[in-house]
This record gives C-alpha cells, sequence and structure tokens, in this order.
C-alpha cells in the first residue's frame, strides 16, 4: 500500500496569552454587569478588562487592566504586558511588555515569571540570554506552571540554554501533560515516534496524539490522521485517517490541508477528485508549504485537474525548490532537461539534480536514466558525487579551531563539534550533514557576528591607523560597554537594573573598564579576543571560517 511520509511536528513556545485558561492562575471571573468602575473590585475590573480584549476593543481592555493594576492584580498586570507585546490596538512594544511582566513575576506570578523567559529566549524587550531565560522557565515550572513546564521541555529537546537532553524533555513534557495540556501530550507523542528519551512505541505515540486531538491540537489531529494512513501503532484505515486530517485542515494547519489534497488526489478515504485536491493544495501553498507548492506544479506538468501548462508547473516547482524540498529541486531539473516551461539546459538540468540528491531526493530509474544524460552519478550512499566543500584557510593548521571540532567528511562543511569539547559539546547531537539544520546554524551564527559589527570596524579602523593592541582592546571595551547599555535604552527600569549591576560588580555604571578587563585576562591581547568571545570552531561547523579569517588574525587566534 502507497504510503505518505510523516510530517515532523512544529516545536514551538508556549506563551501565556490574555486569558488563557490553560495558564490562568486563578480561575476566571465571570464578567460583571456594568457599574461603576469605583464600585468594581480588582478581579471584576480585570473581567471586565478581558471581555474588552475578547470583543476587540483593546483600548477598554488596556483602560481596566490597568486599574485593577493599580490594585496590584497581578494577573492584569500580566495582561498588559501581553497587550504591549501582541500589539493589540497598538504597535508591540517589547520593552513596555517586559516591564509589566517582571512587575507581575514580582508578584508571584508564574504566567508572568514564564513569558519573562521567553523574552529572555528571544530578546525582546531585553538583552537575548537563553542561560537567563532557562532559569525562569525552571522557576515556573518547579512551581506547577504548565507553560514553563511545556517550555522547559522546549530548551532540552534542543538543546537551548541547556545541554540537550531528551529524557529532561520527557520529563517536563510528562509533567505538563499531566495537567491536561494539549500542546505536551502532542509533544509526548512525537518522543515516542521518533524515540527520544524513550523507547521508540509507535502505540503509546498514537495515544498520546489522540489526547491531544481529542482537545482540538490541529498538529495532533493531523498526526492521527497520518498514523490511521500509514498503519502506524494503529490498524490502517483510510475512513478514520480522513476524518482527523480533515479535522486538521478545516482549522487552517497547512500541512494537514497537503494531506488532505493528497487523499483527494489519491482516492484514500474519498472518491479520487483532482480539482478537489487542487484547492486544498493551493489553500497550503498560500501558507508556504512547500509539499503543496510542489504538487501544485506536479498537476499543472500532468494535467489533474488543471490544464497542462508547463510554465506553471515550473513556477510553482521554484517556489517549492527555493525551500529545499527535495522532490521539487529534482523536478526543476527535469524541467531543465526536458525543455518543459524553459529552453532545455544540461547544466542546469545537472546543477539542480546534484541538489535535490544532496537534499535526500531517491531517484527512480527513470530519474537516473535522465541523471546519466547529463552525467550525474549517483553514489551508493544516494547522495551526488562531487567535491567535498574546502576551506581556502584549512581549520585543521588552527588549534584554536580544532580545539572545538572534529573533521567530518560526510558534515556539510567538512567538520562537526567534538562531544568532548565544554564549548560546542552541546551541539554534537546536531545532524552536521543536514544542509537545513547547518542553515539555521549559520544563520544563528551570522546574527552574532553581525551584533559585533560596530567593534569590528574599530579594530579595522585602527589597525591601518597604525594604533597599539593596547588602544584598540580599550576602544573595543568601550564599544562593547555601549552595546549592552544600548540594548536596554528603550527601557528606563532595565537601564537602571544594568548600570546598578554595573556599579556594584565594577564600581561605575558603563561596565567594566580596560584596566579592569586587563587585571582579569593579563594582557591586552586577550581583552581584545575576550571582548568578542570567538568561537572559531563554530564558525568553522558553520561555514563561516573564510569569512571572518581576518578577524581571527587581528585577534591573535590565527596566523595571516
Amino acid at each position: 500500500m502507497k504510503k505518505i511520509a510523516l510530517f515532523i511536528l512544529a516545536l514551538c513556545l508556549c506563551f501565556a496569552a490574555f486569558g488563557g485558561t490553560a495558564f490562568a492562575e486563578t480561575a476566571a471571573a465571570e464578567t460583571p454587569a456594568e457599574k461603576p468602575a469605583a464600585e468594581m473590585t480588582a478581579e471584576e475590573l480585570y473581567a471586565t478588562g478581558k471581555a474588552a480584549k475578547d470583543a476587540g476593543d483593546y483600548a477598554k481592555a488596556l483602560e481596566y487592566c490597568r486599574l485593577a493594576a493599580d490594585l496590584g492584580y497581578s494577573e492584569a498586570i500580566k495582561e498588559i504586558g501581553n497587550l504591549y507585546y501582541f500589539g493589540l490596538g497598538m504597535e508591540p512594544d517589547y520593552e513596555k511588555a517586559f516591564e509589566y511582566y517582571q512587575k507581575a513575576a514580582d508578584l508571584g506570578n508564574l504566567n508572568a515569571v514564564n513569558n519573562l523567559a521567553n523574552c529572555y529566549l528571544e530578546g525582546s524587550g531585553v538583552e537575548k540570554n537563553e542561560e537567563e531565560a532557562v532559569k525562569y522557565f525552571r522557576m515556573a515550572a518547579e512551581q506547577g506552571n504548565v507553560a514553563g513546564q511545556y517550555n522547559l521541555g522546549y530548551v532540552y529537546l534542543n538543546g537551548i540554554g541547556v545541554s540537550l537532553d531528551y529524557g529532561e524533555a520527557v520529563k517536563y513534557y510528562t509533567l505538563a501533560a499531566d495537567q491536561g495540556y494539549a500542546a505536551a501530550l502532542k509533544m509526548l507523542g512525537y518522543c515516542y515516534e521518533y524515540g527520544l528519551g524513550v523507547e521508540q512505541d509507535y502505540a503509546r505515540a498514537f495515544g498520546y496524539y489522540q489526547q491531544a486531538a481529542g482537545q482540538g491540537n490541529s498538529d495532533a489531529q493531523h498526526s492521527v490522521g497520518l498514523f490511521y494512513l500509514n498503519g502506524t501503532g494503529v490498524e490502517q484505515n483510510d475512513e478514520e485517517a480522513l476524518k482527523y486530517i480533515r479535522m486538521a485542515a478545516e482549522q487552517g494547519d497547512p500541512e494537514a490541508r497537503t494531506t488532505l489534497g493528497y487523499c483527494y488526489a489519491e482516492g484514500r478515504g474519498v472518491a479520487t477528485d483532482y480539482v478537489e485536491a487542487m484547492k486544498y493544495f493551493r489553500l497550503a501553498a498560500e501558507q508556504g508549504s512547500a509539499s503543496a507548492q510542489y504538487n501544485i506544479g506536479y498537476n499543472y506538468r500532468y494535467g489533474k485537474g488543471v490544464e497542462q501548462d508547463y510554465a506553471k508547473a515550473l513556477e510553482y516547482f521554484r517556489l517549492a525548490a527555493e525551500q529545499g524540498y527535495p522532490a521539487a529541486l529534482f523536478a526543476v531539473g527535469d524541467c531543465y532537461y526536458l525543455g518543459q516551461g524553459v529552453e532545455k539546459d544540461p547544466d542546469k538540468a545537472a546543477e539542480y539534480y546534484r541538489k535535490a540528491l544532496d537534499a535526500g531526493y531517491e531517484p527512480d530509474k527513470t530519474d537516473q536514466a535522465h541523471m546519466k544524460e547529463v552525467s550525474v552519478e549517483v553514489s551508493e550512499t544516494g547522495k551526488s558525487e562531487k567535491e567535498p566543500f574546502r576551506y581556502i584557510h584549512d581549520p585543521r593548521q588552527n588549534p584554536n579551531a580544532m580545539q572545538d571540532i572534529v573533521e567530518n567528511p560526510a558534515a556539510v562543511y567538512g567538520f562537526s563539534p567534538d562531544p568532548n569539547s565544554t564549548r560546542l559539546g552541546n551541539y554534537a547531537d546536531y545532524d552536521w550533514t543536514d544542509p537545513a539544520v547547518v542553515a539555521e546554524a549559520k544563520k544563528n551564527r551570522e546574527e552574532y557576528h553581525a551584533s559585533m559589527e560596530s567593534m569590528m570596524d574599530i579594530v579595522y579602523k585602527m589597525r591601518d591607523e597604525g594604533a597599539s593592541i593596547e588602544a584598540i582592546a580599550r576602544a573595543v571595551s568601550a564599544e562593547r560597554n555601549r552595546i549592552r547599555l544600548a540594548a536596554s535604552e528603550n527601557n528606563p527600569e532595565e537601564l537602571a537594573k544594568v548600570r546598578e549591576s554595573n556599579l556594584k560588580t565594577y564600581g561605575n555604571e558603563e561596565g567594566p573598564t580596560p584596566e579592569d578587563r586587563y587585571e582579569k585576562y593579563g594582557s591586552w591581547q586577550m581583552v581584545l579576543q575576550r571582548a568578542f568571545s570567538p568561537n572559531l570552531g563554530m564558525d568553522a561547523v558553520c561555514g563561516l571560517y573564510d569569512d571572518y579569517y581576518d578577524l581571527y588574525v587581528e585577534l591573535g587566534l590565527a596566523e595571516p
């Protein structure tokens, strides 16, 4: 029986949102009958604000939540933070949101504690700090807050701010699931499906997905449908599959819409209907689903449910290919090979065939025949035969790079983190042979370097002017202090805290002086290095070693 691949569940954080019953610290009060605000209790003021928010009257919601907040009602203070964070009735203001979350957290509101953690994790309204985020998630989780428990499971599952630990992830997902939280039930299903922190068990995975689906969780509904469709952990049943997939699709889930289109195209649990299939593919494609975009291209190519149109087929294949979808990459190659919707171009065909193979596409005999015509061979591993990536400056010749990484010919950039490294060991479990994983890591690394750009400009400018290493180190130290203060400049309360912390630690409000750093590190060269906190190994595994080699030289970490 033909099977459809299971879609990976989206892993996301939980925010303690306005009036969300899963996160509320007390039962929501009934909306009071209209009476003067001065006669209302704090709880009634909050309930009135909540009702106004539900009705879309955000100005009134803010007004009444402020009145409740003035009476010290922590849930109202937190909700003011939510209004600022999500930009309800105003432009989003993350600094203001953080300020109110902090006030509510100081009053013991655990939802606010969880939201503070999210702000630290995302760098919203405060300098990004994963370790601080974990601290607050743990604080909320250990006091029974379901959002904190779920999010602590998330950071352990992904190794964010903590060492990757699937067992701990399962532990905290279980705590949240025991409170009936649907997203945690869904993630327990995910862990049992893929054997993360537990022994793989499709039947238990199905059970957890089914519990979450019963609460209306669209991801779980889709997963239950896929399990029925493929006969995974449950007896195969197209009709039951269709029922659950349709439930998720009706909630707007793009992958469920794609799967529903597949069911109509293949006659799974319903009569074959390509027109109806295209309807759902289009809905999902508009939401950015690469698999839906590919399927639309496929139907245009073969005239299924629409008039055959090679140009349209290529258009949709390209959209999916831009997201790295393997079958779409190969289909674009085929369009160039066959001259469908574009002039024949064997070189372009070969280029896309190789990209498809490297993305994991498994060619059939017809595909292999096309590839052979443009001199693309397939190795025993299914990857295209090509020269491995090579840096201009070889990291293997630099102990400062190799102390945290090991050579890995299968990795995208030839290296992966050393499991024994104290700095990068947490990342060793990532699949550094997967282009998508590496692309995400590279993006994050580039964002880090971007935040250091003004410091690098100082280094290059002063070097060209012939400045001494001491002068450069002093200037960079001052700029690092400025960057840290600037991150809080739109939040007076947070800025005051940073200045207070600096005063307590260093004896001045600006931060550590160059002399402080010199005393700590022993040389101006080390002061300069530590200001950047460079990690040559991480740059190497992310494909950035050559990009920042000149900086390494300036910092004394590489030979000119």
